[in-house]
């Protein structure tokens, strides 16, 4: 028996166990994997601890730096010296030359104007935003051409989706792409490392916070558990039957700490008279006749995100035995405008005189790689081509393909399909499907969603909320 089970040990569902537990409650985490962490991951190799997963932390981001801080996991800087690179139309520019890679023109006035776009939009109700339904079957690639008449624009639009997103442009919607802006605090704080979304890293990785929340629950996760079945107990002392494999627990709360897809893999057999209302939002969710539920609806926190296939991830790590490259003056930062290899940037500090540069494979990028089209040795030649013959002998050279991972949709965050948003806010089915079923995670913040952050906020709003429900309903013992 527990009081809450928690399905998913990513870092939502992590936090969520550790916020009702210091409540009292009892709580058992079940993941599906081998593993916790979800899309955090650690990889031990050639001296260092790399983060295969989700790796950065902004100033802005203050639940996630909290939890660090108070499991004394510090913070360390991302800034590396020297000139970044911009490779567009075959030219390699440095940024610390007198040439420019594109029309600061052109550039400054695409962001203006997708964050004039971006204020326009709910950051609760996409769906119900002013000529929703028009952005949300354009894409960013046709509404850029539609809008822009310089290339430059087009080009660097469809650069910042696939970084952000890890997505090709003609993949999302723009309302999805205008409220992932709003939500993440706008363009400029989004993609910059100084002063952005991207300054820090957590020294250890951020698989070392997981691993300390985990260590901290007083009820040890169960892994490669995953739950399968859900059921009403209306004649029993807890209102929930969860099955697990082997494990069956009765518990009064449920909390779906997954992302958009794993959830639709269990089984539910509830009453669909036992909701407590809901409101229009979020993204669709299957009904009560098909078994999925649609979760609660907290302060926070958002409806179900059933995830397209446009995201996919892959990221490189390329360990050498010194960081050469600052050699010649350069910070190892580069954008590129053709693959396999778009975005590169330095992880060397605090490494004990290591090199590493690190990778990021997107879209339909990514996708070649885990098709097999795309090999090491191709990632390596393409960093040779900025960094020199060098850069093809590392000690080590690692991709971590997430679409090996279908747990985590292979990817940042889920990614709607088309109209997806609008339809959401069209379902008046929309909303609670039971009172007892719960979600948080990244995907359900209405702030910073896809980040680290969007995931703690979301946990930190549904167990509280959850927490009050338990104090006022208490369980028969």
């Amino acid at each position: 028996m527990a009081d809450v089970v928690v399905a998913g040990a990513g870092l939502a569902g992590l936090c969520v166990a550790r916020e009702l537990q210091r409540h009292g409650h009892d709580v058992l985490v079940l993941e599906a994997a081998d593993r916790i962490g979800g899309r955090l991951e650690r990889r031990r190799t050639a001296g260092a601890d790399l983060d295969v997963g989700g790796a950065y932390i902004g100033r802005r981001h203050t639940a996630v730096r909290e939890l660090a801080a108070r499991h004394d996991v510090p913070l360390r800087e991302t800034d590396a010296p020297g000139a970044g690179l911009f490779d567009f139309g075959g030219r390699t520019v440095r940024t610390d030359g007198s040439l420019a890679p594109y029309s600061a023109l052109a550039l400054g006035t695409a962001l203006d104007r997708v964050e004039e776009l971006a204020e326009r939009i709910s950051p609760h109700h996409p769906g119900l935003s002013p000529d929703a339904a028009r952005l949300d079957s354009l894409s960013v690639s046709d509404w850029a051409r539609e809008e822009f008449d310089h290339p430059d624009s087009r080009a660097l639009l469809g650069q910042i989706v696939r970084e952000l997103l890890a997505a090709e442009p003609t993949d999302v919607s723009l309302l999805h792409f205008l409220f992932y802006t709003r939500s993440g605090g706008g363009l400029p704080y989004l993609t910059a490392f100084k002063g952005g979304a991207q300054e820090f890293r957590l020294r250890g990785g951020t698989w070392a916070l997981a691993e300390r929340i985990a260590a901290s629950l007083v009820r040890p996760v169960r892994l490669s558990t995953p739950v399968t079945e859900v059921r009403h107990t209306p004649a029993g002392r807890r209102s929930l039957h969860v099955r697990a494999g082997e494990i069956r627990v009765d518990c009064d709360h449920l909390v779906l700490a997954t992302g958009p897809g794993p959830s639709s893999t269990i089984a539910f057999t509830l009453p669909d008279d036992h909701g407590a209302g809901g409101e229009p939002g979020g993204f669709p969710a299957h009904t009560a006749i098909t078994g999925q539920p649609r979760g609660r609806l907290v302060p926070g926190g958002m409806a179900h995100v059933p995830a397209s296939a446009a995201a996919a991830a892959a990221k490189l790590h390329a360990v050498y035995d010194r960081p050469f490259w600052r050699e010649a003056g350069l910070s190892g930062w580069v954008t590129a405008d053709e693959g396999p290899v778009r975005f590169v940037v330095d992880d060397s500090a605090h490494r004990g005189g290591l090199g590493v540069l690190v990778g990021f494979l997107t879209g339909d990028e990514a996708r070649a790689w885990h098709l097999g089209a795309v090999h090491t040795g191709d990632l390596l030649r393409r960093l040779s081509r900025w960094f020199g013959p060098r850069a093809l002998s590392p000690v080590h050279a690692s991709v971590r393909d997430w679409a090996d991972s279908p747990l985590t949709q292979g990817c940042y965050a889920g990614v709607p399909a088309f109209g997806a948003w609008v339809r959401a806010a069209r379902d008046t089915g929309s909303g609670v499907f039971d009172d007892r079923v719960w979600r948080a995670g990244s995907e359900y913040s209405t702030a910073f969603f896809g980040h680290m952050e969007g995931a703690v906020r979301s946990a930190l709003s549904t167990a509280s909320t959850l927490a009050r429900t338990l104090r006022a309903c208490p369980a028969a013992r």
